[in-house]
């Protein structure tokens, strides 16, 4: 006889969080293998009851946590930079740059 999978609070569940998560940054087809180990790991933290949650998210957690972790950098590697216009700051640095430089001055 197969376990019967433990019954959880909506909220309390992984998988779906880690679902919305996933879906907002868009991950390339490159990423699927990390996602996949992922989603295996969510679902299967899920499907524990809380006695066997405690015992093992010691080292389920972990794993799970570096590949997150692992993805949002990936993500903030694909976002690129915006370009704005040099501020007044950013001009008052260039200018005393330049004058530093012609005057032999280097800080």
């Amino acid at each position: 006889m197969g376990r019967v999978p433990a019954l959880h609070a909506a909220d309390e569940l992984l998988k779906p969080a880690l679902d919305r998560a996933i879906a907002a940054t868009e991950p390339p087809d490159a990423d699927a293998p990390l996602v996949a180990l992922a989603m295996t790991l969510a679902g299967t933290l899920d499907r524990m009851s809380r006695a066997e949650r405690r015992a093992m998210l010691g080292q389920t957690a972990p794993q799970l946590l570096r590949g997150l972790v692992e993805l949002d950098r990936r993500a903030a590697r694909r976002v690129k930079p915006v370009k704005r216009p040099p501020s007044r700051l950013d001009e008052m640095r260039s200018a005393r740059a330049a004058s530093d430089a012609r005057r032999g001055w280097r800080m």
